[in-house]
């Protein structure tokens, strides 16, 4: 019975296809679509790929070793798509593609919502960032370490709010350390202890 989960990436969703699937089929090619939306592209290409395989007449010699090194690429080729889109995309986009919204992510992690808003937004200084928030936003949004440093480091992302307050010239604070946020955060105590710990962690902070 195929049961989905909260989050899977590309290459596991296509290990659990080819271990339930006989065949390649519309009925269930529409079926993974239907669970996996976010991934309906990359599905089409694998199953009429793998249906363009299996029409091979039974009487054109095939070699093994060939069949399986096309693919593997194949399969490489679309974990290599869907890595660009994630890229591409805010850590609010990879969120909302998981099905979670920012209070979602809040709860997930141990913060509030507004503070997720920051991080998503870099509106919280890269150097600041715990080694604990890596790793939280890491396996809640089902992407690796290395991305997550690479979305939340660089320049804060632009807001309709920001462009208008930049347009009328006024002097506003890009962004503030983690623990600043800490202080504001409305989250319990017994939170903040835990993330007051976590920066004072010797390593805890962002890899350069």
């Amino acid at each position: 019975m195929t049961v989905k989960p909260r989050h899977i990436p590309l290459d596991e969703l296509l290990d659990h296809i080819a271990i339930e699937e006989d065949e390649p089929s519309y009925a269930a090619l529409s079926r993974w679509c239907e669970l996996y939306p976010e991934h309906a592209s990359e599905l089409a290409d694998y199953f009429a790929t793998w249906a363009e395989q299996v029409e091979l007449p039974i009487t054109q010699s095939v070699d093994a070793e060939r069949f399986a090194a096309e693919a593997v690429s194949h399969a490489l080729n679309l974990l290599h798509q869907e890595d660009s889109k994630q890229e591409q995309a805010t850590l609010t986009q990879i969120a909302r593609s998981a099905g979670l919204s920012d209070a979602d992510v809040a709860v997930r992690i141990g913060l509030d919502e507004p503070f997720v808003m920051k991080l998503f937004r870099r509106k919280i200084d890269f150097e600041s960032i715990p080694q604990l928030c890596f790793d939280r936003l890491h396996w809640v949004l089902g992407i690796t370490l290395a991305q997550v440093r690479k979305h939340l480091r660089g320049p804060p992302l632009a807001t309709v709010a920001n462009a208008r307050m930049k347009s009328r010239n006024m002097a506003v604070r890009q962004t503030e350390t983690f623990e600043e946020a800490l202080a504001s955060s409305v989250i319990d105590d017994t939170q903040k202890a835990e993330w007051r710990d976590a920066l004072s962690a010797k390593g805890s902070h962002a890899e350069q």
